[in-house]
């Protein structure tokens, strides 16, 4: 009577069930957990970076533009003391006072047309750009001698007004300010006006005797109101206590000769064999200071992305740089400033002179830190009205209290943390479906029946070690089964261990020997001397690099490795194995592991490795001096020391290739006799001739030219690889 078998099938389905809803439900905690970890450490990761780079990019952009200053204030002291600035402004001085001792200078018609200048051109110019001027009439200079001089250099200027500093000598003018304007100009305007928007030449009663741009402050009082906000009054107190030769600062003011256009003012006083004799001005536009902070308008390559910005704010809360907004889209500014509720006459005067520079507030808690001297870095809403991370510190310099702020928009950061929160949710999302599938399977794998215990441990007896073991509970079966699944997974982890152990000595032997060598003798390499094979060897030596080069060791450990460095490219491009290599001796072997013993391949080698070893003498300047000797035959090579790994290339070829470059004449390749014939008839090889080894026997040697081919020379055959091997 057979035993009927018990009905397993519910159990299973029930525990099959059970398990798959565990395994889901780990899973789907396990995912919102870590996935609620990482969205917190990347936002955090997102701001510290951007934090980080915001502080680099500010540091980074103050030093800058610390040194710009520092650069331009160096360049008028050198103006200011350069002898040609003191001879032309003594000279120009001595022309305008005799001018101006003069009242004849101009007579009612052209005095009409100096008016009619100012009524027509400039009086009309300064009005569409704002500036509350008087009336044109009351516009014209009052002296007669800066009368005169606009009349001449500005009215009767034949070129247009960004292109007056081509005029060298007025035709009308027949005084002697003509004869040293035409003397000086030229000079001062190439060396160095045309660095500057305008260079002036200030005499010690503060009048401008000339001007490189020609425009309407030439002939004028650097008190003159027409020059606007005490610039005349700025520039004679730092002056004042200031030493000779030293650059002082104007900060950005609108300038009227400049149509009211944003401008900064360095200055230095000249000195004569008296003292003193007046100043240097030169004029430096706002387009300067966008240089340093617009990285010419690459804001993204600098790491700024598609809102970031670097901006300089003065002590008064205006910016003294371009706002990025307005560069890239005036519309936009426009708009922004409209919608933040700033006064309507600010978008004027931006649109008017072109620049928010002078023109738009920068009234955040960022640039007020900063300016009591603390540096900045946070969260802060900016110009206009943008929450933006932002680094604000001050500019280290003695002559501006500025702040430079370095700020990008959060809603861009935001974009980066949103892109990749949905990146996530994707990923999730396909992988979900995919775990419950896994789930159902796994349990379904877990509750089979007991046959699999069987099995495996027949696949374990045959060698089989990828097994899977059923967890059949805590019950004899399923303790049988764990034995059987750790005695797999012992057995797994060993032969891992084992093959590691073979990878790792495999990449240590690779590291020694030729993969021939490896290939050939696998992991068994003790003294490896049966590899007997025809070869050719080519050994070069070195000389004066070590021993009396002149240069210190350093340099000159530096120019060795450079030397075997480009042997050996040389020789791997050839074909061609290392067998050692030192500061003053390189061994080469051709032909290993071939049929032949690639004669040619070794004299094609040596003669390319002369005009390797002549560019390094031209490239470097040292003058070394080195030997060639080649040789061929039968060699062996292998091991030499089973403790510590060696490889070498030994019989009568090495010696004899090293005796040959021993005695060979500096910059020359000799071949023995016996390796010459197995070379083609297209090389060129010189008569035999007897040459001594370092023990004195005598060497029955050729030296090899090259090939004997009229378009190639002993720079290499025509099959040789460029320089750039």
């Amino acid at each position: 009577m057979n035993a009927r078998s018990p009905d397993l099938n519910s159990p299973m389905r029930s525990l099959r069930s059970s398990l798959a809803k565990r395994l889901i439900g780990v899973t789907l905690l396990a995912t919102l957990l870590l996935g609620t970890v990482i969205f917190l450490e990347t936002r955090s990761l997102l701001t510290n970076s951007v934090e980080t780079q915001l502080a680099n990019l500010q540091r980074s952009h103050a030093r800058s533009i610390a040194s710009g200053i520092d650069a331009i204030g160096s360049t008028v002291s050198v103006i200011a003391t350069d002898e040609e600035t003191s001879e032309a402004l003594s000279a120009f001085s001595s022309a305008f006072a005799s001018l101006d001792a003069r009242s004849d200078l101009l007579n009612q018609g052209q005095r009409r047309a100096l008016a009619m200048y100012y009524e027509s051109t400039f009086g009309p110019e300064a009005l569409a750009a704002g500036l509350e001027l008087s009336p044109p009439a009351a516009l014209v200079p009052s002296a007669p001698v800066a009368q005169y001089l606009q009349f001449h250099y500005i009215v009767e200027n034949p070129n247009p007004p960004d292109e007056r500093f081509q005029l060298t000598v007025s035709d009308g003018d027949a005084t002697s300010y003509a004869a040293v304007h035409e003397e000086h100009h030229t000079l001062l305007y190439e060396t160095w006006g045309k660095r500057f928007t305008d260079l002036l030449l200030v005499d010690v009663e503060g009048n401008i005797v000339y001007s490189a741009a020609k425009r309407t402050d030439l002939g004028r009082n650097l008190d003159s109101e027409f020059l606007g906000d005490g610039l005349g009054d700025l520039i004679n107190r730092r002056l004042a206590g200031a030493a000779l030769g030293e650059t002082v600062f104007v900060d950005f003011q609108s300038y009227s000769a400049a149509l009211g256009s944003p401008t900064l003012f360095a200055a230095a006083a000249v000195s004569g064999a008296q003292g003193s004799i007046g100043a240097v001005v030169v004029e430096i536009p706002a387009e300067t200071l966008n240089d340093l902070t617009t990285m010419g308008g690459d804001w993204r390559r600098a790491g700024l992305g598609e809102t970031g910005e670097v901006y300089v704010v003065g002590r008064d809360l205006l910016l003294r740089s371009d706002s990025r907004v307005w560069l890239e889209d005036e519309a936009a500014y426009l708009a922004a400033v409209s919608s933040e509720g700033y006064p309507a006459e600010i978008a004027d005067a931006v649109e008017r002179f072109g620049t928010t520079v002078l023109q738009q507030p920068v009234d955040t808690a960022a640039v007020e830190t900063a300016l009591d001297g603390e540096p900045f870095l946070g969260r802060v809403e900016d110009y206009l009205g943008r929450e933006a991370l932002t680094s604000a510190d001050r500019v280290i310099s003695e002559h501006f209290d500025w702040v430079v702020v370095a700020q990008v928009a959060t809603s861009e950061t935001g974009r980066s943390l949103m892109s990749y929160i949905r990146r996530v949710l994707l990923t999730a999302a396909i992988l979900v479906p995919l775990v419950w599938l896994f789930a159902v399977w796994l349990a379904r794998r877990f509750t089979r029946p007991f046959a699999p215990i069987a099995a495996s441990a027949s696949q374990l007896a045959e060698g089989d070690l990828d097994v899977d073991i059923p967890d059949l509970g805590r019950n004899e079966l399923g303790d049988v089964a764990r034995r059987i699944g750790d005695l797999a997974g012992s057995l797994r982890r060993v032969e891992r261990a084992i093959t590691s152990e073979k990878n790792e000595t495999r990449r240590l032997l690779l590291a020694a020997l030729p993969p021939r060598v490896v290939e050939a003798y696998g992991e068994d390499v003790q003294v490896v001397d049966d590899l007997v094979d025809s070869a050719t060897v080519v050994a070069i030596m070195v000389r004066r690099l070590v021993e009396d080069s002149g240069i210190d060791p350093a340099t000159t450990a530096d120019l060795a490795a450079r030397v075997s460095r480009d042997l050996e490219a040389v020789a791997d491009s050839f074909g061609l194995e290392r067998v050692r290599s030192s500061a003053d001796q390189h061994l080469f072997v051709a032909g290993l592991g071939r049929p032949s013993a690639d004669v040619e391949k070794g004299a094609e080698f040596a003669v390319k490795a002369e005009s390797v070893l002549d560019r390094f003498t031209e490239e470097t300047g040292v003058d070394i001096e080195y030997h060639i000797g080649l040789c061929s035959g039968n060699v062996i090579s292998g091991v030499i020391d089973s403790d510590q790994i060696t490889y070498g290339v030994f019989g009568a070829p090495p010696s004899v290739a090293l005796a040959l470059a021993a005695s060979a004449p500096p910059g020359q390749i000799v071949i023995d006799r016996g390796t010459s014939h197995d070379l083609g008839d297209d090389w060129e090889l010189s008569d035999p001739s007897d040459f001594v080894d370092p023990g004195g026997r005598p060497l029955d040697a050729r030296v090899l030219i090259g090939i004997a081919s009229s378009d190639t020379d002993r720079s290499g055959s025509a099959e040789a690889p460029s320089d750039e091997a």
